[in-house]
């Protein structure tokens, strides 16, 4: 009778529509470790209470957060399409987590712009940053990287003409995607003059190329050395906000 009931339930919450939200810490109805509501909390619930554990609170919590996730939990947060060193595999994407807890990505994958799945146990720490390399000795050798936070190699090549990459957990549900591009509107030195692409802020939209700077940018000189799997060199605190579209009325002055 047990089971049947939990088969009903994963049922009901498995045809719910997906809520927008702007969380930035993790809804307290998740108890999988990800910072998402979704199928894997119900699960987990299944599992807990399957075992004994039979704490309807939970139960509440996930049915209140059903599919909240916080849009900048994990973000894409720097991208090096193409190193100044032509002659090494130095290209990496790094992302960050903006939450005040670990999360775990194991088993995320990249489906777009290049091809990587995380393996099993992969937890970005409160705060931290990891690397996903087109050469993992490579990168970590040439800045000097802790191998814990270089993850790779990916299958592709960065495009040097701009392209969509997506970030997405292991049920296929998107977490994070930029579909970055070259010259004006984008910053230009990451363009094979030594720079990366930097984002200003992890908290802002990071599909706006008005978000993005070439690493080095807060120097003044417009232009710097990447920052793998540490804080941007480009880093905002009081970034202006950017305007995607400007709609006036009437349309034909009078």
């Amino acid at each position: 009778m047990k089971k049947l009931l939990l088969a009903l339930i994963l049922l009901a919450f498995s045809t719910m529509a997906p809520a927008q939200s702007h969380l930035i810490n993790c809804p307290t109805g998740d108890i999988s470790g990800d910072c998402i509501v979704d199928m894997n909390d119900l699960t987990q619930l299944a599992a807990n209470w399957l075992s004994g554990q039979n704490d309807l609170d939970v139960f509440g919590y996930i049915a209140s957060d059903w599919h909240n996730i916080g849009p900048s939990v994990i973000v894409i947060n720097e991208i090096h399409y193409k190193p100044e060193v032509k002659t090494l595999a130095l290209e990496y994407i790094e992302l960050h987590n903006t939450a005040s807890v670990a999360i775990d990505i194991s088993d995320w994958s990249f489906d777009k712009g290049v091809d990587y799945t995380f393996p099993a146990n992969v937890y970005i720490p409160a705060g931290g940053y990891i690397v996903i390399a087109q050469d993992k000795a490579t990168l970590a050798g040439f800045y000097a990287l802790d191998a814990s936070v270089v993850y790779g190699p990916y299958s592709g090549k960065l495009s040097n003409d701009g392209e969509t990459l997506r970030l997405v957990d292991n049920l296929g549900d998107t977490v994070d995607i930029v579909d970055y591009s070259v010259g004006f509107p984008w910053p230009t030195m990451a363009l094979g003059e030594g720079s990366s692409l930097e984002l200003v802020n992890p908290l802002v939209d990071n599909d706006l190329a008005g978000n993005w700077r070439s690493s080095g940018y807060s120097t003044g000189i417009y232009s710097g050395s990447p920052t793998p799997a540490e804080v941007n060199s480009a880093l905002m605190s009081n970034n202006a906000p950017c305007i995607r579209q400007v709609v006036h009325e009437p349309s034909a002055p009078a």
